[in-house]
């Protein structure tokens, strides 16, 4: 059921960047962004937006890096990885006069999560390994407001996915609970808050 619910709401996604692709593709106001909080956790995003006088926006973003560690003693012995990809659809209710990401959005997107997990037991000298790779699909909601000052812009955002799909590896088993549940219970709920800075271009959309 669970699944058929994904499916049904990727449907959707894909069906509005359909219906809506002559306007994206004549689309000329485009941002580079990479959110500015997440570094000093190990990670790193980077994202590319186009959007349109008629206030729809796609944005393709990748996030890869650290999203958890776990040490003994000043010593690593879990590491969780990964990289994400988002494509993401966006509706900008308040665009006036083809100004260039006015202010508060909503979006839906899916996320495209592959982890890899790497355990080593130091009690027993680095005999006992473990590694295992998971991937994780998930669709989120999502507000968020964009501010623009010529040529640059900020942006705040907070998401929550609704629907999750989960494909882990047999080898998690063998991994202490307490790391793999920061996975299992944390990230595949995917809350996000993110503060991103960008720069635009053009400034202005063009008649």
């Amino acid at each position: 059921m669970r699944r058929n619910k994904y499916r049904i709401l990727t449907g959707v996604i894909l069906f509005a960047l359909l219906t809506n692709y002559s306007a994206i593709a004549h689309a000329q106001s485009n941002a580079i962004k990479t959110d500015v909080v997440r570094p000093f956790a190990g990670r790193y995003v980077l994202a590319y937006e186009r959007t349109t006088k008629v206030g729809v926006a796609f944005q393709l973003g990748i996030e890869t890096g650290r999203y958890s560690k776990g040490t003994i003693n000043g010593k690593t012995d879990y590491l969780l990885t990964g990289v994400s990809v988002v494509p993401e659809l966006r509706y900008y209710p308040f665009l006036k006069n083809g100004n260039v990401f006015p202010g508060f959005f909503i979006g839906e997107a899916v996320r495209l999560s592959s982890y890899k997990e790497q355990y080593n037991d130091l009690f027993t000298g680095g005999a006992y390994k473990v590694k295992a790779r998971s991937n994780v699909t998930s669709f989120s909601l999502e507000v968020g407001y964009k501010v623009t000052r010529g040529n640059f812009c900020s942006e705040f955002a907070a998401g929550q996915a609704v629907i999750s799909e989960a494909h882990y590896d047999v080898n998690r088993s063998r991994i202490p609970t307490t790391y793999t549940d920061q996975l299992s219970k944390g990230d595949n709920k995917f809350y996000r808050f993110r503060i991103l800075v960008g720069y635009v271009f053009p400034r202005k959309v063009g008649s």
